[in-house]
């Protein structure tokens, strides 16, 4: 158990301590440094979706295990899984100690589980700190000031953990829809149909997934995206100081509530990704994908929410790899006579090579906000957009 709350636990650290990093500096230099790491983190959990359509593709089965093709997207799918814990399917193989799936149910405590057990770290952690730092203060620092240092960073926590974990939540409450047949299992009516991720239950029989499933996933969402609009609309003059600055602080006037949809994207990112089984449906789920990816891209560019022209940049460039890499991926799966295995492996090289570009683009971005940037760029480039 160690091992798989491993990952999750770090990435959430790490996230946490960008965004308090965001919140305690007074310039805008952390605040745009947390905000590629959002959308660094969003960009490796859909890099996911463009993977699993490459892999799943005949022209990807064709060409041999040592193509050179093939190992460097392996590399490029390892690489992102590093800060994906989405998708992953080391539930399952704990779970069912590696035979078969987990159920629907399992599955849906675990993925609620994970983060209640990464919080509860979490909070013992900022208790420890804050008891330390009243003691080392020889009675300088209040007990209401320690109080309220806690309390503002466990709501940061529970913003940082709700970006985190709840595409994973309603990508588990999806596992309850989806349905396939065979054609040797037939009764009176047709062909009988089995859910997807528990194979031994028919889809008449589903009602007692949905039970939970449904409930839980519209809390999801109640919980992700429309509690962020209620506390930023609720709190306009904490936008630019306290606890919502790493939300809030480096986007324009009206539209302070911009997280609120990319958070929404990735939940139905998550969704469609689970009720689209690339082993069953591959087409359909990159299709969805793609068009999710798209809408949200041009809307991102028409609205271009950040105050500095670069993050804009930075977040349309995501969008437009990705939308790339399925466009490509489409092409792998539609086959025809013209795609022989050279063409099949340019194009999968041609994937793996955007996909690992707009990565080390981002990781720079990271590196330029972090460590060379200074106040007097960012007003230049405040003077320049306006």
């Amino acid at each position: 158990m160690a091992t798989w709350l491993a990952q999750p636990l770090l990435l959430f650290m790490l996230s946490l301590r960008s965004a308090e990093n965001a919140v305690a500096s007074t310039g805008m230099a952390e605040a745009l440094a947390n905000d590629v790491v959002k959308i660094g983190l969003a960009y490796l959990s859909s890099i996911s979706v463009v993977v699993s359509a490459v892999t799943s593709t005949a022209a990807y089965r064709d060409l041999t295990t040592t193509s050179f093709a093939v190992e460097v997207l392996h590399w490029t799918q390892q690489s992102a899984q590093l800060g994906d814990v989405t998708y992953s399917t080391s539930i399952d193989c704990m779970l069912s100690e590696g035979v078969g799936a987990a159920s629907v149910d399992q599955f849906l405590a675990v993925s609620l589980e994970l983060p209640v057990y990464v919080l509860i770290v979490a909070t013992l952690l900022i208790i420890v700190r804050a008891c330390c730092r009243a003691v080392l203060s020889s009675g300088n620092v209040g007990l209401e000031e320690i109080r309220a240092e806690v309390l503002n960073k466990l709501f940061t926590c529970s913003l940082v953990a709700g970006n985190q974990f709840l595409p994973g939540v309603s990508s588990a409450c999806m596992r309850a829809f989806p349905c396939f047949h065979i054609q040797n299992a037939v009764d009176q009516k047709g062909p009988i149909q089995f859910l997807c991720y528990d194979v031994g239950t028919e889809c008449s029989d589903k009602g007692q997934y949905l039970k939970t499933c449904c409930p839980v996933l519209l809390l999801a969402f109640a919980d992700g995206p429309a509690y962020w609009l209620t506390v930023v609309r609720g709190q306009p003059g904490a936008q630019q100081a306290g606890p919502m600055k790493f939300l809030t602080g480096s986007y324009r006037a009206g539209f302070r509530w911009w997280e609120a949809g990319r958070l929404s994207k990735s939940m139905i990112i998550a969704s469609i990704v689970t009720a689209s089984p690339t082993s069953y449906c591959p087409l359909q789920q990159l299709m969805l994908c793609l068009f999710v990816t798209v809408a949200f891209g041009f809307w991102h560019c028409f609205n271009t929410p950040y105050q500095h022209p670069w993050l804009n940049a930075a977040e349309a460039g995501s969008l437009l790899t990705l939308s790339g890499g399925m466009v490509l991926s489409g092409l792998l799966a539609g086959g025809g006579w013209t795609l022989t295995p050279s063409f099949a492996s340019n194009i999968v090289i041609a994937i793996a090579g955007m996909l690992i570009f707009c990565s080390v683009g981002l990781a720079g971005l990271w590196a330029q906000f972090k460590f060379f940037w200074t106040e007097d760029s960012g007003e230049e480039l405040l003077a320049e957009d306006s």
